[in-house]
């Protein structure tokens, strides 16, 4: 590769030597023909084109030139509704749901026992709990009760041990465990043709508004999974359980998910930790450390501890999140 201003140094050199010769009276050489010296002409503005070319893309600016990056218009944000068009448009969807809610399109599923399906696993839940994406235990196995939900995920039933005596049973649903729809993508049409009646000569943000309420609701989200907890403890009968529906526009979140009595003044609590923790540290006048299981864990508190502080704490000690009980 040229460098070029060793190149050009060269030039000026053999430029400049060629001059004092010239001047010593050095005999001159022969002219170059017409043809040969234009052709030469062109070749030497060719090579002084490329060397400034390459100058100006190898080399630095100079210090006393500042470049001037070409100016970016930014996107527009776009504005927000106003709480005016909020209202109207909450107003509108609620008349529309109100309107269909004892059509037959919009009727309630059949209880029936849930079979088992191979529905992937919503991102709404696999992007706190990844876990629950493996195979599990058969669901079959959990001998389930008639419900509305349109079956029981393959993947994510699970039993896992949570220290103090704690056993959660996990298992997630496709649908609602209690007044899932039959028909929900129906259902959902109806209630935003309804929408566009009632929201007819309104402005268009409104109208908007009302279609945003509307695809919102629960009961007709196309990718509505339920979380499925089920708390027990060793030695006890029964168990107490929580329902968590996850769908696009409401993601799972970690925090406490059930809260309870575990007899004799002490209250029993589980959570969803944030996804890097791997244990939690218990402070109170005996600190003590509970392992996070597949995102879940759980605790026993005597009565009389007062206030109690939560660190959620990956695996390199660093504390990912903080949280309070009592």
């Amino acid at each position: 590769m040229i460098e070029t201003d060793d190149f050009l140094a060269d030039l000026e050199r053999y430029l400049h030597e060629a001059a004092e010769r010239r001047d010593a009276g050095a005999p001159a050489r022969r002219p170059l023909p017409g043809r040969r010296f234009a052709a030469v002409a062109l070749a030497l503005a060719g090579v002084a084109v490329v060397i400034a070319l390459g100058r100006g893309a190898l080399s630095s600016p100079s210090h006393d030139v500042t470049a001037t990056p070409p100016s970016v218009t930014p996107w527009p944000t776009p504005t927000p509704p106003s709480p005016q068009v909020e209202a109207q448009g909450k107003r509108i969807a609620s008349r529309a749901i109100a309107d269909v809610g004892y059509s037959g399109t919009c009727r309630t599923a059949p209880d029936a026992v849930p079979a088992v399906v191979d529905t992937p696993l919503s991102p709404a839940i696999r992007n706190l709990l990844p876990g629950l994406a493996a195979p599990g235990f058969d669901p079959a196995r959990l001998r389930l009760e008639p419900m509305t939900a349109r079956g029981v995920l393959r993947s994510g039933a699970r039993q896992l041990s949570l220290g103090s005596g704690l056993t959660l049973t996990v298992y997630v649903l496709d649908g609602l465990p209690v007044g899932g729809l039959k028909d929900p993508a129906g259902c959902l049409g109806a209630r935003l043709a309804v929408a566009a009646s009632l929201a007819a000569g309104k402005p268009a943000a409104v109208r908007r508004s009302a279609v945003s309420h509307l695809r919102a609701v629960r009961d007709t989200a196309p990718d509505l999974q339920t979380l499925m907890l089920q708390l027990g403890r060793t030695g006890h009968q029964g168990w107490s359980g929580a329902g968590l529906p996850v769908w696009s526009q409401r993601a799972l979140r970690p925090g406490l998910t059930q809260s309870g009595s575990a007899g004799k003044g002490r209250s029993v609590y589980v959570a969803i930790a944030e996804r890097h923790a791997t244990h939690v540290v218990v402070h109170m006048r005996k600190p003590f450390t509970v392992p996070v299981e597949q995102g879940f864990y759980g605790l026993v508190l005597p009565r009389g501890t007062g206030r109690v502080m939560l660190e959620e704490t990956a695996a390199d000690g660093t504390v990912v999140a903080t949280h309070s009980v009592r």
